[in-house]
């Protein structure tokens, strides 16, 4: 069954053939292992954003620490979201 839900995470960020032997094809193998192209580039996009200080939607700004990681959290996940939509293209 499909999870209408589940967002694209792009398949894995940096796949490996996993079980290959001396003797075995890897091209015979699943690629998997490591994080999400979507992990990967909300990371990348949180490397952009260094001193940025994410305002609420209605214009003001956070005080609270944990408001401003939770804010560019989201953010970071946004701008994946948006790429992966871009390269789907």
């Amino acid at each position: 069954m499909t999870d209408l839900n589940k967002k694209n995470d792009g398949g894995p960020a940096f796949p490996v053939h996993g079980g290959a032997h001396e003797d075995d094809d890897p091209r015979n193998h699943t690629l998997g292992g490591g994080m999400s192209l979507r992990d990967f580039f909300a990371g990348q996009a949180l490397v952009s954003m260094e001193t940025w200080v994410p305002s609420r939607d209605d214009g003001t700004y956070p005080s609270d620490r944990s408001e401003v990681l939770a804010l560019k959290a989201a953010w970071a996940y946004d701008m994946a979201d948006a790429m992966l939509a871009a390269r789907s293209k």
